[in-house]
């Protein structure tokens, strides 16, 4: 393989690998949001 496509998939392999994670991390962040108080609603 060119080092040039190499590289490409590579890199592209690494923004879906990013993609994967950024939805977890909303999808965690989604079903915990009921749990979120604002500090006057603490207080």
């Amino acid at each position: 393989m060119k080092p040039r496509h190499q590289r490409f998939l590579i890199i592209t392999a690494a923004v879906a690998a990013l993609a994967i994670a950024g939805m977890f991390v909303l999808n965690a962040f989604q079903s915990n949001l009921v749990f979120f108080f604002t500090p006057t609603q603490v207080s």
